[in-house]
């Protein structure tokens, strides 16, 4: 029996060993982009966000980065009028360049897929 549960903690060891490495592979895949990504939040300016405030419906491909952002910091789907509101927050671009990307809840990474 002892031996019986030794070979099951040997493999259950290997699986675990095994998903770790392809963890690895798979974060240094993604590592460069979000470098770049924090590169680009920190590189954000005060001019940036009022740029954004002059659009009367900004361009799909910002619209969808912001709604991203928004989800990743917890406020729900938003139309541009609501948009708007929250980058108008004199916090917002702290929160931004503040926000802990080492521990986003799954639930968020689900639903910005």
């Amino acid at each position: 029996m002892v031996e019986k549960e030794s070979a099951i903690v040997q493999q259950d060891a290997r699986d675990i060993e095994k998903l770790k490495k392809e963890n690895d592979i798979e974060l240094a895949k993604c590592k460069p982009a979000l470098e770049e990504a924090e590169r680009a939040v920190n590189a954000l300016s005060k001019d940036d966000i009022t740029e954004l405030k002059t659009f009367k419906q900004p361009p799909e491909v910002v619209e969808t980065a912001l709604r991203c952002v928004f989800l990743y910091l917890g406020y729900p789907k938003q139309e541009w009028k609501q948009a708007l509101t929250i980058i108008s927050d004199i916090k917002f671009l702290d929160r931004l360049k503040s926000y802990d990307n080492k521990n986003i809840p799954p639930k968020t990474i689900m639903a910005v897929r």
